[in-house]
């Protein structure tokens, strides 16, 4: 399975490129006019659109903004060559119609608050079958599909170097008999499981503490291992997902999760709530 993600070494090839390009002086229309291109195509490169950058047009570039250090031009192709690679989940494209594993891949920390579901990279199978039949949209097979796709995205808390995922999940979500009692509790006794591992941190948001300010609109903060593109924030909808990469955008939503993390149960107490919460459903 891909590790990192093709979408974040676009957006950072993109991000070289534009700032080579200002070093040397030179405007997007004068470089696309000296290599005979369509005067989009070098928007299209600085902005992460073409999603499989040429090679030889890259190469090009580099030479025509006077890069000539051989590490240097290969660190840059190297990214060329990465943004061009398929991920596993190519093969769900009935399934993810946004960049979530995309994004997931190649994150180092992924920062979620759910308010009404258990985040879908701690579903279990029959949890995520229940969530998606409730939409009523699937036939059996397309369920199938989607449950197949969400356990695969699961697959990134398992391998050698993992995303940190710390996710604070509102006590509502885990009181609401989502598939019924057996199917929620084996969900519940899942999350104390996961929530051993190292990489993996759980909270959760009591009632009794009321309102708290993610309420609106539950997201999920991205962040990598790139100074050209540190972080994201990602809002699912019930139709196409929603991705701000702005940076006051994303410090603005990083105040949000920082307020509900401090005003969340702590990790262990949050575990031992979890357990007391399947127990009760005996």
């Amino acid at each position: 399975m891909t590790t990192y993600s093709p979408t974040i070494q676009r957006f950072v090839l993109a991000a070289e490129l534009k700032r080579l390009r200002e070093a040397a002086g030179m405007d997007s229309t004068k470089v696309a006019k000296q290599q005979g291109w369509d005067p989009s195509k070098v928007s299209r490169l600085e902005n992460a659109k073409s999603k499989r950058p040429a090679l030889r047009d890259v190469s090009d570039l580099l030479t025509m903004y006077g890069v000539t250090d051989d590490r240097e031009r290969e660190a840059i192709l190297a990214l060329a060559r990465a943004s061009r690679e398929r991920g596993w989940w190519t093969a769900y494209a009935d399934v993810f119609k946004g960049l979530l594993p995309d994004l997931e891949a190649g994150a180092t920390q992924i920062q979620g608050i759910e308010t009404v579901l258990v985040p879908g990279l701690l579903q279990t199978p029959a949890y995520a079958e229940a969530v998606f039949r409730a939409g009523r949209v699937l036939d059996d097979e397309g369920v199938r599909r989607h449950v197949e796709g969400r356990m695969a995205r699961q697959k990134i808390l398992w391998r050698d170097s993992p995303p940190v995922l710390w996710a604070v999940i509102d006590e509502a979500a885990l009181r609401k008999l989502v598939g019924g009692p057996e199917v929620m509790r084996e969900q519940l006794r899942h999350l104390v499981e996961v929530a051993r591992r190292p990489a993996v941190n759980i909270q959760v948001f009591p009632d009794k503490a009321g309102a708290h300010a993610a309420m609106v609109a539950p997201f999920t903060i991205f962040n990598f291992a790139t100074e050209q593109y540190p972080s994201l924030v990602y809002m699912e909808t019930p139709t196409n997902p929603v991705y701000q990469d702005d940076r006051e955008e994303v410090e603005h939503y990083d105040v949000i999760y920082r307020q509900v993390v401090a005003e969340a149960l702590p990790v262990e107490e949050s575990v031992r709530y979890m357990a007391e919460l399947a127990d009760q459903l005996k």
